[in-house]
């Protein structure tokens, strides 16, 4: 049983956060994208995730969303009830990242432990004069 991740959003916010995170940690084979474009239905998105999830097999799935409560991740909520679905809503590369590396079964306790973690890569970066040293440094 492995863990694949499902990225889901409106327009092509999941197809860029799975280029970006295989830039960063290599080509990940267990992480797959939908994207929601302008004219689509959502229902129809999320019966893609869906079929995915139904020929893939036993594994622990989990969707990562874009928005909470937007028109993708209200869709998709329907396949929690299928056994080994998890929804994450605020997709972030930390999040993302974090999720792809965990080599270990995920459940529900553990994925909360990683949301609870990658929320503390979020913040607002602040340069101080006392952080500058000369020009060179902000670029």
């Amino acid at each position: 049983m492995k863990n694949k991740i499902i990225l889901v959003s409106h327009g092509d916010l999941a197809k860029g956060m799975k280029n970006s995170v295989n830039m960063i940690i290599g080509n990940t084979d267990n992480c797959v994208d939908f994207c929601l474009q302008p004219g689509e239905s959502n229902i129809e998105l999320a019966n893609k995730v869906e079929d995915y999830i139904k020929k893939s097999g036993k594994n622990v799935y989990i969707i990562v969303a874009d928005l909470l409560g937007g028109s993708v991740s209200n869709a998709v909520s329907r396949l929690n009830e299928i056994n080994d679905v998890f929804l994450i809503n605020g997709m972030n590369s930390g999040l993302v990242i974090s999720l792809l590396l965990e080599s270990e079964k995920l459940n529900e306790q553990k994925i909360q432990n990683i949301v609870e973690e990658s929320k503390k890569g979020i913040g607002l970066a602040r340069l101080s004069d006392d952080n500058i040293s000369n020009e060179s440094d902000i670029i």
